[in-house]
């Protein structure tokens, strides 16, 4: 049987963020006089709580929070909180609803660490901290909250907008299919160079391996040994553009692990896009992604409920196939509202 909500959830839905919170992810966390562990304790905050932040040094964070009728202002460690995106794009500070038929609450971060509870589908859970693909939620009805670590492709987010707020925050679409798409690179293929690829005028770019040419079909980009970047210009020719990764729709540039092929009818090309599972996967570069895409362009085999996901120079889909994101797999998509049609 489901659960009754948490009540630490049923407050954080109802507040809306403030310009700069933090949410507490430890079980019960100490608010301190002075910056340093040997401070005297004035007051405590339980998993889910929120503050205000007042000011940052050294590892600590100052916060404000309200206590009754009053409010409090103390030191906590920045080690125990997490910092609240008030656009609703981060997954901290948002109910989740578990998917899993029984889904283990774990000590640590990982698969092997001890189970210390088994929630059952159906039960909500408050997103505490990420890392990697792992929440850390408070669950329960008790005060304070019992906290842990679930996997986060066992975690649905409900709407990160909650009911009442307005704001650019995101909004569920619905599911769509995804498939992945790349600038094909004339270096990966070999054999005889046979086959000719013409400009829009009719005029031969280049002979190339024939397997070339079919992955430039479909792709619609490629870049040469040479280092000239091709683009497709419709009725099977293409087009040297000064791109590094090719153009997309109303020639907008391509930009690995962000742009994203849509079918129009359903979403309008320029709008932001918000996939929960990027949210805090590394990209080859090492920096970590926000779960934030573009609709920059489009694909004769897009259509519908579909969005075909662009990773750079060649098929590197295994840097979304870490976070869990895998080829005709179906996923929540999100729409930034107030993203408008620009092209970012």
């Amino acid at each position: 049987m489901r659960r009754s909500p948490l009540p630490i959830l049923i407050a954080a839905l109802a507040l809306p963020a403030a310009a700069d919170e933090v949410l507490v992810h430890a079980r019960i966390l100490k608010v301190r006089d002075e910056p340093q562990e040997s401070s005297d304790a004035t007051a405590t905050l339980s998993a889910g709580d929120r503050a205000e932040v007042k000011e940052e040094r050294d590892g600590w964070v100052r916060v404000s929070f309200a206590r009754g009728e009053s409010r409090i202002e103390g030191w906590v460690s920045a080690e125990w909180v997490s910092r609240i995106d008030p656009s609703g794009g981060s997954p901290v500070g948002r109910a989740g609803t578990v998917t899993a038929r029984r889904l283990n609450v774990r000590a640590e971060p990982t698969t092997q660490a001890s189970s210390l509870a088994v929630l059952s589908s159906g039960e909500e859970v408050l997103v505490l901290k990420v890392q990697g693909r792992w929440y850390k939620i408070a669950h329960g009805a008790t005060r304070p909250p019992d906290v842990g670590w679930v996997h986060a492709n066992y975690v649905r987010l409900a709407d990160p907008r909650p009911a009442g707020r307005t704001g650019r925050g995101p909004r569920s679409i619905g599911t769509f299919k995804v498939t992945f798409y790349w600038m094909a690179r004339e270096e990966d293929y070999n054999g005889p160079a046979d086959t000719p690829v013409l400009d829009p005028q009719g005029k031969e770019l280049g002979r190339f391996p024939a397997a070339f040419a079919k992955a430039l079909a479909l792709e619609g980009t490629a870049k040469l040994r040479d280092g000239r970047v091709l683009n497709a210009a419709g009725d099977g020719r293409f087009e040297v553009v000064d791109a590094p990764f090719g153009l997309g729709v109303r020639n907008i540039p391509l930009v690995p692990f962000r742009s994203v092929a849509v079918d129009p009818e359903v979403v309008p090309i320029g709008s932001e896009l918000y996939i929960r599972a990027m949210d805090g996967a590394r990209l080859p570069d090492g920096s970590v992604h926000d779960g934030r895409f573009r609709a920059h362009d489009v694909g004769g085999g897009i259509r519908g409920r579909h969005v075909d996901l662009f990773t750079g120079a060649g098929d590197q889909r295994e840097v979304f196939e870490r976070a869990g994101v895998k080829n005709l797999q179906e996923i929540e998509i999100y729409l930034v509202e107030g993203s408008g049609s620009g092209s970012d």
